[in-house]
């Protein structure tokens, strides 16, 4: 698998092209923002959207998860935030493709876990089926604070990662139409934003402070590399 290397507070991270981020040392893959169901809750809520695709999205993350889990052997899948899009998105379809999911990891002695998100905290309580274990925000764990919203300006909480922006960044000359490319956005104050991982995710575009960095991801189902790209090709 394409990766870049990061250390954070002193910690090796990977940054993969699947969106994720491999933490070697704690045999941990993480991922945020899948937002699992949106499709059936988009449908629910009167969106022209068939029920068998919107399942079939559901089904579709999970897989998508547990191949991560598969090919770093991850003993943890942390999800930081967000599981989950809404109440309406807990359709049967899509409640039974994490169960399995779920069934799944533990068969291979590994186990989802689950920072809570605003969406995750407006959705209800999740299935029992999930086995979920649940931690708060802010948990600190060898150094690295595990958050879902990015620290507020003048917060300090040392060495983070977190999702919630679903960063995004413009690529190209400022003359021409320009590309928009998920991202994971490396903040100068150590602050390391994960994309969105769900596939019915946007990305916003993102303002880029002084000293940070950017690694943009391939586009979804394009195989590709995680690239850093230089300031000077990041519209401002």
């Amino acid at each position: 698998m394409p990766r870049v290397e990061l250390t954070l507070g002193g910690q090796r991270l990977e940054l993969l092209p699947q969106r994720a981020v491999w933490w070697p040392a704690q045999r941990t893959v993480m991922v945020a923002d899948v937002h699992l169901g949106k499709a059936a809750a988009l449908a629910a809520g009167g969106l022209p959207l068939r029920e068998d695709t919107a399942v079939h999205a559901a089904r579709a993350d999970c897989a998508a998860l547990l191949t991560l889990v598969e090919q770093t052997d991850a003993t943890r899948l942390l999800i930081l935030g967000d599981l989950v899009h809404a109440e309406r998105a807990k359709h049967p379809g899509v409640v039974a493709a994490f169960a399995d999911l779920a069934a799944r990891l533990h068969a291979r002695n590994a186990s989802p876990w689950l920072v809570v998100g605003n969406h995750d905290a407006r959705s209800g309580d999740l299935p029992e089926s999930w086995r979920l274990t649940i931690v708060p925000e802010g948990i600190t764990e060898h150094g690295l604070t595990l958050r879902h919203h990015p620290p507020a300006d003048g917060e300090a909480p040392g060495p983070t990662l977190c999702g919630h922006l679903h960063p995004a960044v413009v690529l190209g000359e400022r003359a021409g139409p320009g590309a928009r490319a998920a991202c994971f956005w490396l903040r100068s104050a150590g602050c390391l934003v994960l994309p969105p991982f769900g596939r019915f995710t946007g990305a916003r575009r993102v303002e880029l402070g002084r000293g940070d960095r950017v690694f943009v991801v391939p586009e979804r189902g394009t195989p590709g590399p995680v690239l850093e790209v230089p300031a000077g090709l990041v519209r401002a």
